[in-house]
């Protein structure tokens, strides 16, 4: 499977989702859980293949201004800046890979790779920064990054490790009662429990073959389908709370 048919699921999913947001289907957003995952891997992707993670930066940066009106009209906030849209939490993403990365090729900085994802956790646990999806963004970046190949055993792990994230909060909320002393308090709303549905776009995920996808048009063409990927989040979100105006 190539990265465009990641790209054109994940979409797919995520404009399902959406509708089931704007008509109140369960069974669209459940279908649209698969959506975030791809993206991230994407992400992750698009940094290992881009010859400027800079310029990689700048366009997901630059998308998450354009988006933000869009993004919050359609969620009903009552400030345009009450939380940041995806593409915030996807910029991050990215910034803690890339992070990572660098502070690995050094044999002093190398155990402190894992700081910088670090430290954008604690900031959206204390609520210091908000964005769509938060934290699950960055450390499902951060297994992606630590887990990539196609060894069954890290395959598992990803698949553990990525269920761990789906449900980080519960989680977290059940050790620190623990650790409290009161006991095993592990509960999941029924909106939380339809997020296990995202594990199914790890086998979509490992079917990657490492090829970009024929896009049409040559240079040109593929240009404006790359943008045309990135227009589509503001652009159907915008549409979508239109057509519900």
């Amino acid at each position: 499977m190539s990265a465009l048919m990641l790209r054109l699921i994940a979409c797919g999913a995520m404009l399902l989702d959406h509708i089931g947001f704007v008509c109140g289907s369960g069974v669209l957003r459940t279908v649209g859980r698969i959506a975030f995952p791809i993206f991230v891997y994407l992400i992750y992707n698009g940094y290992r293949h881009t010859s400027s993670p800079a310029k990689y930066a700048l366009r997901l940066g630059i998308f998450a201004l354009i988006s933000q009106i869009p993004f919050s009209l359609f969620c009903h906030y009552a400030s345009y800046f009450q939380n940041g849209n995806v593409f915030v939490t996807l910029l991050l993403a990215l910034l803690c890979v890339w992070s990572a990365d660098v502070l690995k090729k050094n044999r002093v900085t190398k155990w402190f790779c894992l700081l910088p994802a670090a430290v954008v956790f604690g900031l959206y646990y204390f609520e210091i920064i908000k964005s769509d999806y938060g934290a699950k963004g960055v450390l499902m970046s951060m297994v992606f990054w630590a887990l990539n190949g196609k060894a069954l055993w890290k395959r598992l792990v990803t698949c553990v490790l990525v269920l761990c994230v789906v449900y980080y909060l519960p989680i977290l909320d059940c050790v620190l009662a623990l650790i409290r002393g009161n006991g095993f308090l592990f509960s999941l709303t029924s909106w939380e429990k339809t997020h296990v549905w995202s594990l199914l776009a790890l086998p979509l995920i490992f079917a990657y073959n490492g090829q970009k996808g024929k896009m049409p048009g040559g240079k040109v063409g593929a240009k404006i389908a790359q943008y045309g990927f990135y227009a589509f989040y503001p652009v159907h979100m915008l549409l979508l709370w239109l057509i519900a105006k």
